[in-house]
């Protein structure tokens, strides 16, 4: 009886287009073909990249300070659950929609096929990234970018947009042994709200609605 129970209760949450996952399930899913560096490939004949970034809000012009990685600007009432996914809000924020980058990856491309490519992810919020000393000497194509997460008002809370930084154009760089190759001062432009079209993200999972269709127990 309490399977049939349940089973209805989950029917009528699916008709009305949103049932329970567990925190974060919709967020961006991390990028696929992680680098892999053995400690037999860190040696001094070997070179690094270190790349610095911040981002910029493209709708309006404004770059964020360093290690700012999302934006609730005031005057938008958000849930906990948001708040707590993005503790960046108020005036310091431009008036747009909510914006959360989580994550930024190095897309790493040796120009000779030696180094096979492969991606490295880290924290937006550390401002930097630096590889390992793995990467043999030659020439490389860097790239950086970041998947956007916005709010879904309807659940209350972030989800992955589908979409990515705008972000600028690879860098060819040679890697030399024994050095760190530097990308200073990257800028990745988020632009998402305007590009949204739908909730997007965590393998198409919903979220259960509140009875006052999304607005109740607002954080802000």
């Amino acid at each position: 009886m309490r399977v049939a129970v349940l089973a209805a209760g989950l029917a009528v949450l699916g008709g009305l287009g949103c049932v329970q996952v567990p925190m974060g399930e919709r967020l961006c899913a991390d990028p696929p073909n992680p680098c892999a560096c053995s400690q037999a490939e860190r040696d001094p004949s070997r070179g690094a990249v270190v790349v610095r970034w911040r981002l910029a809000d493209a709708k309006v012009g404004t770059v964020l300070p360093r290690r700012a990685c999302c934006c609730i600007s005031d005057g938008q009432p958000l849930s906990d659950k948001a708040a707590q996914q993005c503790p960046n809000f108020g005036s310091k924020c431009p008036d747009t929609p909510a914006w959360l980058v989580r994550n930024v990856q190095l897309s790493i491309s040796e120009i000779s096929g030696r180094f096979a490519s492969c991606v490295i992810s880290a924290p937006c919020s550390t401002g930097e990234l630096t590889t390992e000393y793995c990467l043999p000497e030659g020439d490389y194509d860097l790239r950086l970018t970041a998947d956007i997460e916005i709010y879904d008002s309807g659940c209350r809370e972030f989800v992955c947009s589908g979409k990515q930084t705008v972000s600028p154009a690879t860098f060819r760089r040679h890697i030399t042994a024994g050095r760190a190759t530097s990308l200073d001062g990257v800028v990745l432009g988020v632009n998402a709200p305007d590009l949204f079209s739908g909730p997007a993200g965590g393998g198409g999972s919903q979220c259960m609605p509140t009875s006052d269709g999304g607005n109740a127990d607002l954080g802000r």
